[in-house]
């Protein structure tokens, strides 16, 4: 009995590290330095439930994000802003639509981002032209 829990234990000492490195590839929100936290900061909340693949393509855009210009790093504040909103199943969808669009032909890409593009300016003409908000007269 006594050989058989030191066994046991013996494997457990063996495969500890190894259950370590499983999980090693995952960063913690408060493990990433202060400038990569303040330029993915709309996605803080969620962070540390993010699959280590979007982790690492995020921790990319950060490492980037410094030698973009200006508006490029406007897009991407906008973009995670964006996706911070969204709700799982909404990410789940546009993950899909982007799955989708990587297997039509390069023709049909092309139109789809047009469309989107024309749609994302009349949103943009939409929301510049909109009433402002009526303040409350004066007493």
């Amino acid at each position: 009995m006594a050989e058989a829990r030191a066994a046991i234990i013996f494997l457990l000492l063996l495969l500890a590290p190894l259950a370590a490195k499983a999980g090693a590839g995952q960063t913690n929100w408060l493990q990433l330095p202060p400038e990569q936290r303040q330029i993915l900061a709309p996605v803080a909340s969620q962070w540390d439930r993010f699959p280590e693949a979007q982790q690492n393509k995020l921790l990319g855009v950060a490492k980037r994000y410094p030698k973009m210009t200006p508006e490029q790093q406007q897009r991407i504040r906008s973009q995670l802003e964006e996706w911070a909103r969204l709700t799982p199943e909404q990410r789940d969808r546009a993950r899909q639509n982007y799955q989708n669009l990587k297997q039509l032909p390069p023709e049909k890409r092309k139109e789809a981002r047009e469309l989107w593009k024309d749609y994302r300016q009349f949103e943009a003409d939409e929301a510049s032209t909109a009433a402002p908000p009526r303040s409350a007269p004066v007493q």
